[in-house]
């Protein structure tokens, strides 16, 4: 479930993203996976341009931070896809204090997590 575009041009509102996350993350038909294109190491982009806090998305769902950005022993991350008519999908990392699924969508080594006007942008780590 992109938030922004989905690469067929169509979009849907940040109200209606949100809903789905949120929702796809409680679903007891959803379907959760954890895709390899989005294991390894993602750099996000800092408030001020510059990049940095190095997260790592593990195959086996741990996430392991950064001295700028550490992550708790708990947290796990995946994608829930809903199996039922509800479309799109959630980016969800459970197990920090952060909001923990949200629309996302990767386009090409750049990881773009939530809604259009708070998105977390990260890029692929080389």
């Amino acid at each position: 479930m992109p938030s922004v575009r989905r690469r067929s041009g169509g979009a849907i509102s940040n109200v209606a993203a949100a809903a789905l996350a949120v929702a796809a993350c409680a679903m007891p038909d959803a379907h959760v996976v954890r895709p390899a294109e989005l294991t390894g190491a993602w750099v996000r982009q800092r408030a001020d341009g510059t990049w940095g806090d190095t997260l790592r998305y593990l195959a086996d769902g741990r996430v392991l931070g950064s001295a700028g950005s550490p992550m708790p022993a708990a947290a796990r991350w995946s994608v829930v896809r809903p199996t039922s008519k509800a479309t799109g999908q959630a980016f969800c990392v459970l197990g920090t204090a952060a909001r923990a699924c949200q629309p996302f969508r990767l386009d090409g080594d750049t990881l773009i997590v939530g809604d259009i006007e708070h998105a977390a942008f990260f890029r692929r780590a080389r």
